[in-house]
Formats: structure tokens, sequence, C-alpha cells
């Protein structure tokens, strides 16, 4: 999938395999798992596997989680969602 979305600051793109070690930093984090309702992951296996997972929704749904970089520096800063409703067909 190739999905891309640039603000003044910002790309929203893909997943990729190359975002594990960030994946890993904030889903390993309590604290920001404490607002996602998850609980923290305790490797960088997890982390890619939660890429996985991420990537075979945009085969299976055309859509996921996508990464959230820093323009200027491209560094990897956090993930973000656009979410259906599929229940209504209805983008949230």
């Amino acid at each position: 999938m190739q999905f891309l979305i640039e603000t003044e600051r910002l790309i929203l793109r893909e997943l990729r395999n190359e975002d594990v070690n960030g994946m890993f930093e904030l889903n390993s984090s309590l604290e920001v798992q404490r607002y996602v309702g998850n609980k923290p992951i305790k490797s960088l296996e997890e982390a890619s596997r939660d890429i996985e997972f991420i990537q075979n929704q945009y085969l299976k749904n055309g859509i996921g989680r996508l990464a959230v970089v820093e323009k200027e520096t491209g560094l990897f800063i956090g993930w973000g969602r656009i979410k259906v409703d599929y229940r209504r067909n209805e983008w949230l």
C-alpha cells in the first residue's frame, strides 16, 4: 500500500518494517498504553508482529494505522489511524 498525507510539519504514511524501533518505544511504554488501552509489549519481535498485522490490514481493508513522521528530521514520532465503522459503512 502506498499511502501518504503531508502537512506543513508531518508525513503520515504506511508503517514499514524499518519503523520497528519506534513502534517498540511507543508500544512498550506503560504511559502510552494507559491511553490506548493495551498492555505494553516487551520485545522488538512483538513490535515487528504488530507492524506485520497492520500491513495485513492494508491488504485486507485498504487502510490501517499510519506512521507519523516529522518531516524536517524524518523521525518516527508516533502512529495514528483513520477508522471505519463497518456496521454503518462510515469513516470515523
